[in-house]
């Protein structure tokens, strides 16, 4: 069975991680947590779900915090998520079939934003197969580009290619 692991940077998202979480964890194989020196409960309620395998560091690039959880994944695909965002109820019953086609390196993704309450009109990159080159170069924010004030598009779940 192909393996899927959803990949969190986060810092002070106690109010929203746990229903991020809780809307994949059945989905995932893994879910990693890279914590960024969160002075709230971020931590602690992230250790709450069973497959949540915390880190932390004080990295003060993004990209180098996003290259350290792709580290971490031992999944065959992974899926960048930040702790607003809230995947349809349907994902977990959609992600083996579209995670099983050998043609597809990545796919477009809908979610709900919780922290504008609202559901994200555009897709948005889900998930991707892992490979070397996804590593971010240092100084390079993650690869995020602005499509309206409120929409963000990124890179979030990619498949696991072995160099």
């Amino acid at each position: 069975m192909t393996k899927v692991s959803a990949l969190y940077i986060v810092k002070n998202e106690e109010e929203f991680l746990p229903f991020s979480i809780a809307a994949i964890h059945n989905a995932m194989h893994e879910v990693i947590v890279i914590d960024n020196n969160s002075n709230d409960q971020t931590p602690q309620k992230a250790v709450k779900f069973p497959k949540v395998r915390l880190f932390r560091s004080l990295a003060s690039d993004f990209s180098e915090l996003w290259n350290l959880g792709l580290q971490y994944v031992t999944g065959d695909w992974f899926m960048f998520l930040a702790a607003d965002e809230v995947f349809y109820p349907d994902l977990e019953q959609r992600l083996p079939g579209l995670v099983s086609r050998k043609d597809v390196d990545g796919y477009y993704c809908w979610f709900y934003h919780l922290r504008w309450i609202s559901t994200v009109n555009t897709p948005v990159p889900g998930y991707f197969r892992l490979r070397s080159d996804h590593f971010l170069p240092s100084r390079i924010t993650g690869g995020i580009e602005v499509i309206f004030p409120w929409v963000f598009v990124r890179f979030c779940i990619m498949k696991v290619v072995s160099s």
